[in-house]
């Protein structure tokens, strides 16, 4: 019960005590005096009559006594409550093994391409020509006009350009050249006519002149080239005369000038070629003239020369030891050429042979086949 409750109850004693005496009074007043009783000590009777309260409790000290027991309460629970089951471990979906990474394809090893001339195309066939200039004794040229200049390279003596200034026209011929000619000149890829007869140039046939794949015509007769005609040569299909004339050359003639097949006109005369004329020349079907003599030959012509049905010269004199054969095909197809110079292996002699006026050469040849 809180205080409150027993100041309720302590009020309620105290009116009833008020109200007994009040009608005690009363009765005295109507009734005769009797000897008075022992009068009870009321207010000591009230106050045993009524519970003793309990001590004003100590707010803070409660509050605090309080809040240990929820503390214990909490801590009890803790330590009661059941152990929580652990979840249950997912089963580990299969791994799949790692794609292997593919090897890494070794870069191509690029060619190396070389540096090429700064400035423009055009630009670069100038420096071209001016090497060319510088490695053949240009000062001593008899005609150097504008080389060297600020003029156009197509004014320049002996050159001739396209539209977009790309050299295609080198005629220099009997113009006093000498030296060797320089490497650089077989990155002119737009020459077609190459013309430097009847200088003094020397060394080695240049190789690179293979290179230049748009060559129609390369005259180089009158010089002093040395060496071998170079398989490089091989790369020229576009070419229709090859005239190395007049030089120093070695070796055997290459069966390769036989797949040229767009030869025209081919000079291998006043060289020092060796050895038979192969037989795969006979293939330069569009051939009109050819020319091998003043060499060191040797042997039999071969039958297969038949096939230059085009031919209107041949001359094959001035060799250690060829001659024509005795195979009659052959001998029509001889008969027939306008102008021919040679030895004849049964005869020992030069033997010139005018064409038959009545009989083509075509038609001979096939008589004599069939």
């Amino acid at each position: 019960m809180g205080i409150f409750g027993y100041l309720v109850v302590t009020t309620a004693l105290l009116v009833v005590a008020a109200l007994g005496l009040v009608a005690c009074a009363s009765e005295e007043s109507s009734e005769p005096v009797t000897p008075p009783l022992p009068t009870p000590d009321i207010l000591a009777t009230i106050t045993a009559a009524i519970p003793t309260p309990p001590p004003t409790p100590n707010i803070a000290a409660t509050i605090e006594a309080e809040r240990d027991r929820l503390r214990a309460e909490f801590q009890s629970t803790l330590v009661a409550r059941p152990t929580a089951r652990p979840l249950p471990t997912s089963t580990p979906s299969p791994t799949m093994p790692p794609t292997p990474s593919p090897a890494p394809t070794p870069a191509a090893t690029a060619t190396p391409i070389p540096t090429p001339t700064p400035g423009t195309p055009a630009e670069a066939d100038r420096h071209i020509l001016e090497s060319l200039y510088s490695t053949t004794g240009g000062p001593e040229w008899h005609n150097a006009k504008n080389w060297l200049s600020d003029s156009p390279t197509s004014e320049w003596h002996g050159i001739t350009t396209d539209d977009s200034g790309r050299v295609t026209e080198i005629r220099l011929d009997s113009n006093n050249l000498e030296g060797t000619l320089p490497e650089d000149l077989s990155r002119l890829h737009f020459l077609a006519h190459l013309s430097l007869q009847n200088n003094r140039l020397a060394g080695p046939f240049p190789p690179g002149i293979g290179e230049l794949t748009s060559l129609e015509t390369l005259k180089l007769g009158g010089n002093s080239f040395t060496g071998g005609i170079p398989w490089g040569l091989s790369n020229l299909d576009n070419l229709e005369e090859l005239l190395l004339e007049g030089n120093q050359l070695t070796g055997p003639i290459p069966t390769f000038l036989g797949d040229l097949s767009g030869l025209r006109h081919l000079r291998l005369n006043g060289n020092q070629l060796e050895g038979p004329i192969p037989p795969e020349t006979g293939k330069l079907s569009n051939l009109r003239s050819l020319n091998v003599a003043d060499n060191r030959l040797t042997g039999e012509l071969p039958a297969d020369l038949a096939g230059l049905i085009n031919v209107s010269s041949f001359n094959f004199a001035a060799n250690q030891g060829l001659c024509s054969g005795s195979n009659t095909a052959f001998q029509v197809w001889l008969n027939g050429i306008e102008k021919v110079s040679g030895l004849d292996c049964e005869a020992g002699e030069i033997v010139r042979v005018d064409a038959a006026d009545d009989v083509s050469r075509e038609r001979q040849v096939l008589e004599a086949l069939f």
